[in-house]
């Protein structure tokens, strides 16, 4: 998966590299594919199918974790690069995270 990781950038849940057509984030900030096969900006929480992909030495640089290492280490520069996801207000990011906790 994808979308929009700060305000003009585009990444994949990995970390890799947008090398796609950069979609309008008027529409939304999470990147779907269309039934034509094109990356379209689509609002975060539309439900749609998906695949679980992991590398074959056993990492996985989509995981929460990964993408959280690597906001850390962008958080310096201009652009810090947010995970795909996250929702902007004003000057605030937040990261909607859904985990079931015991009380």
């Amino acid at each position: 998966g994808g979308g929009a990781v700060n305000r003009v950038d585009w990444g994949w849940v990995d970390g890799g590299a947008w090398t796609v057509r950069v979609p309008s984030t008027s529409t939304g900030n999470s990147a779907a594919l269309s039934n034509r096969g094109t990356i379209r900006a689509r609002p975060g929480g539309e439900k749609y199918p998906f695949f679980i992909q992991w590398r074959m030495d056993g990492t996985n640089p989509a995981s929460l974790e990964a993408q959280l290492e690597r906001l850390k280490t962008s958080l310096k520069t201009p652009d810090p690069v947010f995970p795909p996801g996250v929702l902007s207000y004003e000057s605030r990011r937040y990261l909607i995270i859904e985990k079931q906790v015991s009380w």
